[in-house]
């Protein structure tokens, strides 16, 4: 299970350096870091129910998208942080 999650970590690195970018030169807003924080699409429910189910299942298809759906949106989550902090919230 911890493998399918840091697999999508290195994708959205880019991501994460541009909100940690974004943070620092905003002074690191009080929104935008919490939602930095936030770790719901890896929570332990969702890992347990929907990560965990998807691998055990051994389909392939079903673990690239899986895959894909952690990517996008730990991009969308850094995305959103970047955004927040460069309007100061």
């Amino acid at each position: 299970m911890l493998n399918a999650m840091a697999r999508a970590m290195p994708p959205s690195r880019p991501a994460v350096a541009a909100a940690w970018r974004a943070l620092i030169a905003a002074g690191f807003p009080s929104e935008a870091t919490a939602r930095f924080a936030d770790s719901s699409l890896v929570a332990y429910d969702t890992a347990v129910k929907n990560i965990s189910n998807t691998l055990k299942a051994a389909d392939p298809i079903a673990d690239v998208k899986l895959g894909n759906d952690l990517v996008l949106g730990f991009r969308a989550l850094y995305r959103e942080v970047a955004d927040l902090a460069r309007a100061g919230r």
